[in-house]
């Protein structure tokens, strides 16, 4: 399964993510032991990462734009 990124990071896939210690790729592109968008979604902090990103999106086109 394709890797799924939510605000610039890899949360790993979209039932199966990475296990402790294990990063595919760049480490500062990956969330540390983030277990797939679907366990995310299902814990409730799919939520909170999605609010962070757009925060983090909209201050950035304030400044830029």
């Amino acid at each position: 399964m394709p890797n799924v990124f939510v605000g610039g990071r890899s949360v790993g896939g979209y039932t199966d993510g990475f296990t402790r210690g294990e990063r595919l790729g760049e480490p500062s592109l990956c969330v540390p032991n983030a277990p797939g968008l679907q366990p995310l979604h299902g814990s409730g902090e799919l939520e909170g990462m999605l609010a962070k990103a757009e925060a983090k999106q909209k201050m950035l086109e304030t400044h830029l734009f």
